[in-house]
């Protein structure tokens, strides 16, 4: 595993084989944002989802007179965007950094296979 893999005391990583957190790092992609950038926006077709290592982002939805609805918050070892691993369907939240962030992109097409070789990994991953 990559140095900068901080994440081992979230229960789904862990329960992990070294053969699969090495897949899942290689897979994956580190983004940094600054307090304040967006981390997505609305997609048709989301190909990945986030799992947050430092920082904060704030999920919400714009309504069409522009008012917001919050849906909450993401911390550290939290994933958020996950509703791609899940459903086809188009993304509508966005993901804002409140605070510096440090954030795992990971390739929905990744985690919906190992959650479907490793299937008490999902029971991990929502609880």
């Amino acid at each position: 595993m990559s140095e900068t893999w901080n994440l081992q005391a979230v229960s789904w990583l862990s329960a992990l084989t070294e053969d699969e957190r090495e897949a899942l790092n290689v897979a994956s992609t580190i983004e940094t944002h600054r307090a304040g950038e967006t981390v997505f926006s609305p997609n048709p077709a989301p190909e990945h989802i986030r799992l947050l290592e430092e920082g904060l982002v704030r999920i919400y939805r714009l309504a069409k007179d522009g008012s917001e609805t919050a849906f909450g918050y993401a911390g550290p070892g939290e994933l958020f965007g996950e509703l791609a691993i899940f459903e086809n369907t188009k993304r509508e939240s966005h993901a804002h950094a409140v605070r510096p962030c440090k954030v795992w992109k990971i390739p929905t097409d990744h985690l919906r296979q190992l959650l479907l070789s490793r299937s008490e990994l999902a029971v991990l991953l929502t609880c």
